[in-house]
């Protein structure tokens, strides 16, 4: 998967309608997504499951 189409996909299952509303529903930087739209390389299992766990956390931080 190219990393653009993992933060189009994101963008739309979450329902996000700016790049930060996404960066901070996945707990990362707007500049991560930047940089994951805009050089469109091949992600990494790792990279999936690691934007998955900071999600998480980022979730669990809005909760409290």
């Amino acid at each position: 998967m190219q990393s653009s189409e993992l933060v189009a996909a994101l963008a739309r299952k979450l329902k996000t309608k700016s790049q930060k509303a996404l960066a901070e529903a996945l707990g990362v930087s707007v500049q991560t997504l930047v940089n994951w739209s805009s050089k469109n390389q091949k992600i990494t299992p790792a990279q999936v499951a690691s934007a998955l766990a900071k999600s998480q956390a980022a979730a669990l931080r809005s909760f409290r």
